[in-house]
């Protein structure tokens, strides 16, 4: 027998697809004509959830933006921002939709995790061959990326 999260049995989870919205790195003529060792990243992240009950569908789109800094926490005029889109499908989704149809925050949390797991996968192999020489974004509780589940 499957083991539940929540109200929710993982086996109930289908990634049908992962989509590429945008990679953009930028370096500045200055940093160009002299780089620097980066010794950090300020991230930023958003996203965006659109959901179609009666296809069982949920759309996640997670966006990020990294400025890369010196020792003194100045960015030294290297960026990164990427955009990234999940498709899932969740078996009888109706169950954890609340009466605003809204997904509820433990499976939307759940959701979350998937996309921003992988996303830390890509986002390293993006921007490996690049002046960030490979980004290894943190692991995150889910719940503060997403305070309200859409």
């Amino acid at each position: 027998m499957a083991t539940k999260v929540g109200n929710l049995v993982p086996e109930d989870i289908t990634l049908l697809r992962v989509n590429i919205l945008n990679v953009n790195i930028h370096a500045t003529k200055e940093y160009m004509d002299k780089p620097v060792k980066h010794e950090g990243l300020e991230m930023k992240t958003g996203y965006d959830i659109a959901l179609n009950i009666s296809e069982n569908a949920c759309r996640i789109r997670l966006f990020f933006a990294f400025d890369a800094v010196n020792d003194q926490k100045k960015v030294v005029g290297l960026k990164a921002e990427i955009g990234l889109e999940y498709h899932f499908k969740v078996r009888e989704m109706n169950r954890f939709i609340d009466k605003d149809q809204r997904l509820s925050l433990s499976v939307a949390a759940s959701l979350i995790n998937i996309a921003y797991s992988t996303s830390r996968g890509i986002i390293l192999e993006k921007t490996q061959n690049t002046y960030f020489h490979g980004i290894i974004i943190p692991v995150v509780n889910s719940t503060k990326l997403l305070p309200n589940a859409q």
